[in-house]
């Protein structure tokens, strides 16, 4: 047994409606099973370790090799993956897991229940949610194929934890645990349908088909269901430049590519040789350096909100409607937690309250640095756009622009911005939200916000959760841990002759079945 006492301190039904669209052709013949799928990544991974980080680039290549304890269908609703089935005891206080069958780690070793509590310790040692939320709980090896966890109380919100794919419960070997270093992981040994090759920076990543991969049962629905690697070969070639990508989409050398411009979308629908993929992709936004510096000041923060026009600043990274909203919710229309309360302070659009906020907190013309890339070319457009609606404000701006790595080693650096530009998905319930975690990067620190998220994970029941969810919404426009300026969607560009691809909303790109049909 061992207890968690990390350094910081939530089964639900979401009633959403969230498309998972693949890119598929009628009558198309079976894939060689020696082929090579090439995909090109707009941004380069930090890092493989899905623990260590939250970007999208790691998530979408960790998920080809590793796989979670539990994981969430197109609807957000908790399914099984490596356990096969659960059961709370009477006073909710434990969950026991029941692991499937004859699974095994791509180096041939049995998937045992010690190493399902090793991944399970360590995910609640290091990831944001594990953190905090998991202060004192236990994990127990309770029978050759079951594993108990123990919370202090009650949990409405655990199956989600557990199943959240942001930081996902990557089950890989103790003795891989044992020897990993705090800087992560060195060997990426996995249960996944991919096993890992080779990693050249700025490049590419190499996998290949794991061929004693054991995919769970079911109709394939979101991260859920039936998985198979239909490609012999996956390579993700890491391509930070648009137009490189979408030529080498076009020139056939790659298969299928992420960020397609969204001024190019009309050329998509004009190649036939192409086709694309449009599916709801979270929301973008700035994020606040709440821990040093001039943003430290709510009232600042509240000036820069009041100082942004929401609309312009979509329009400028989506090009189009059809590609975005302006709906300040931290959760889609439609979602069980989806609430308007505190939307009253969204999208204000008054830079005569910026003034004044600004002379309240005393500004005095202090650089406020935004820091961005272009390598999500979405994320720098919005970026120029703020920049204007804050000196028309009259705050001093400096735009710092980075490739996408820098950024993320600049923004754990309290001392490197006061803004920088990211983009969040949609969670099946908010408090796992990475921008309220006081682990992550512009460093939340309020006690109400903690008080809203300890009450929607310990809720009695749906109406207390309800309760607190609006409680919780509220105040983060009154603290203001981020802005977001609307909901988004994505391009992914793909051969008429591509199979498998997978846009899930809430997760990304999806390639376990990707492969071409010629």
């Amino acid at each position: 047994m061992s207890t968690h006492r990390p350094r910081l301190l939530r089964v639900l039904a979401i009633a959403a409606t969230a498309a998972v669209l693949a890119v598929s052709g009628c009558g198309a013949k079976a894939s060689d099973p020696t082929s090579e799928f090439h995909y090109a990544l707009n941004a380069q991974p930090p890092l493989l370790d899905p623990l260590l980080s939250t970007a999208t680039a790691t998530a979408e290549v960790a998920r080809l090799m590793f796989e979670p304890l539990l994981t969430q269908d197109a609807d957000f609703q908790v399914q099984p993956h490596i356990a096969e089935s659960w059961e709370e005891s009477d006073d909710g206080k434990t969950t026991t897991f029941t692991i499937r069958e004859g699974l095994t780690f791509h180096s041939g070793a049995p998937v045992t229940a010690e190493d399902v509590e090793a991944s399970l310790d360590r995910w609640m040692e290091i990831s944001g949610v594990g953190q905090q939320f998991f202060a004192g709980a236990d994990v127990e090896v309770v029978g050759d194929r079951e594993v108990a966890v123990h919370t202090p109380e009650k949990m409405y919100t655990l199956l989600y934890f557990l199943s959240d794919p942001g930081q996902m419960t990557a089950i890989m070997p103790k003795k891989v645990i044992d020897e990993t270093p705090a800087e992560g992981l060195t060997e990426f040994v996995g249960t996944g349908p991919f096993v890992f090759d080779t990693w050249r920076t700025d490049q590419y990543i190499q996998l290949h088909r794991f061929e004693d991969y054991q995919s769970p049962e079911g109709e394939p629905s979101g991260l859920a269901g039936h998985r198979e690697a239909k490609s012999d070969t996956l390579i993700i070639d890491l391509v930070t430049d648009s137009s490189t990508r979408l030529a080498g989409l076009q020139t056939g050398e790659y298969d299928a590519a992420a960020g397609i411009p969204f001024d190019n979308s009309g050329l998509l629908e004009k190649d036939t040789t192409l086709q694309s993929i449009v599916g709801e992709n979270g929301f973008n936004g700035v994020a606040f350096n709440k821990k040093a510096g001039i943003m430290a000041d709510n009232t600042m923060r509240n000036a820069v909100a009041a100082a942004l026009d929401h609309e312009d600043i979509q329009l400028a990274a989506f090009a189009a409607d059809e590609f975005y909203d302006v709906n300040g919710a931290i959760s889609l229309p439609g979602q069980q937690f989806y609430t308007e309360a505190g939307l009253e302070l969204f999208n204000q659009q008054d830079p005569d309250l910026a003034k004044q906020l600004m002379e309240e907190a005393g500004y005095n013309g202090e650089p406020v640095r935004i820091l961005t890339s272009r390598e999500y070319e979405d994320h720098y457009n919005s970026a120029v756009v703020v920049e204007e609606n804050l000196k028309k404000a009259g705050f001093n701006t400096q735009m710092v622009v980075v490739d996408w790595a820098t950024l993320l080693s600049m923004r754990a650096d309290e001392n490197a911005f006061e803004l920088f530009t990211t983009g969040w998905s949609v969670n099946a319930v908010p408090v796992t939200q990475v921008f309220l975690l006081g682990s992550w990067p512009g460093w939340t620190d309020d006690d109400e916000l903690s008080q809203a998220m300890n009450e929607l994970t310990f809720a009695a029941d749906d109406e207390a959760a309800a309760e607190a969810n609006d409680r919780l919404q509220t105040r983060v426009y009154e603290y203001r841990p981020i802005i977001k300026y609307g909901n988004k969607r994505t391009i992914v560009g793909a051969s008429v002759d591509a199979e498998g691809v997978q846009f899930v909303p809430g997760a990304g790109i999806v390639l376990w079945n990707a492969h071409m049909t010629k």
